[in-house]
């Protein structure tokens, strides 16, 4: 991820979010990429994954798992599932009445004046 060719995009690693702790984590897209070893492959560590992951994604974060046999013998494989990751993420809807919309709703800062 360091020196890579994500178009300058760079990712904070060992980052804390909450109670965890995450391997590289993009700030500004809430994209958080965990690199998975042969621990991960037990089943114990696979429920807390799962907890781990649902309690992220209730955030408002994504979160991508690679194995890090993927990332150390896949070429470009991981580079074009980060790239891919990004070009599906959900951005901020151009619906007023949605919670992801930037303009602050009635209630919300701003006050309606009759």
């Amino acid at each position: 991820m360091r020196n890579s060719g994500l178009e300058g995009l760079k990712f904070r690693r060992q980052v804390p979010v909450g109670n965890y702790v995450v391997d590289f984590l993009r700030v500004e897209l809430r994209l958080i990429v965990e690199l998975d070893g042969r621990p991960h492959e037990q089943e114990d560590q696979r429920r807390h994954d799962a907890i781990r992951d649902r309690w992220l994604c209730e955030q408002g974060y994504q979160v991508l798992r690679l194995d890090n046999d993927l990332v150390i013998g896949g070429g470009n494989i991981p580079l074009e599932r980060i790239r891919e990751a990004i070009a599906n993420r959900p951005g901020p809807s151009s619906d007023p009445t949605s919670s992801g919309h930037l303009l602050p709703q009635v209630g919300e800062g701003r006050t309606r004046r009759s």
